[in-house]
């Protein structure tokens, strides 16, 4: 929205943003299917720095130093903030009532920051134990380690971290405990036997 222009390639972090891109009119588009070192690489690996500088569009919060990597390669990078993510204060009651009742089966986090704001933010609303009733999902072991206070049910990170393995994990954490093996039938009990030897 900053900008008609529509001409200019894209490389997105992730394919959401990628999808994202292309919803608004961007043609080129290429997505690094992970997180910042994989955009860095990517970068890297398509662009020359002689082409001229690049445009990193940014949040005002952001993970890892992909101006610094791309300009340790050659690269001008010049970075604008272009949103700005506010930080909850409480749970809605809606999630409240949610957790409290174990109607949740999965929490998805996908940051650090969000995963240490939503576990500071359920001890604080008194739902600690409630979290044992549901399953983490993570983008990242970093992830899992911001909200490590909570007593998960049970924890699962994404092999990679793209919405693809994110399904994955997924399908892991949502599945059905499987029902333990059948116990063997125990075997009759033999009646004695008298036995009569005669000679």
């Amino acid at each position: 929205a900053a900008s008609p222009r529509r001409d200019l390639g894209v490389l997105a972090v992730g394919d959401a943003t990628a999808a994202a891109a292309r919803a608004v009119g961007f043609n080129a588009v290429q997505s690094a299917g992970g997180n910042v070192e994989d955009l860095a690489r990517l970068a890297i690996a398509v662009l020359r720095p002689a082409n001229g500088a690049l445009f990193h569009a940014a949040g005002s919060a952001i993970a890892g130093d992909l101006s610094g990597r791309l300009e340790a390669a050659g690269f001008s990078v010049r970075r604008a903030v272009l949103y700005r993510a506010e930080t909850a204060t409480a749970l809605t009651a809606e999630t409240r009532a949610a957790l409290a009742s174990g109607a949740v089966d999965v929490v998805a986090l996908f940051s650090p920051r969000t995963a240490k704001t939503f576990a500071s933010l359920a001890i604080a609303a008194g739902l600690r134990d409630s979290c044992a009733k549901a399953a983490m999902l993570a983008l990242s072991p970093a992830v899992i380690d911001a909200a490590a206070s909570l007593p998960w049910r049970a924890r699962a990170t994404a092999a990679e971290p793209n919405e693809a393995a994110l399904l994955v994990a997924l399908d892991r954490v949502a599945a059905p405990p499987s029902p333990p093996p059948p116990k063997p039938a125990a075997a009759p009990t033999a009646k004695p036997t008298n036995i009569v030897a005669i000679g």
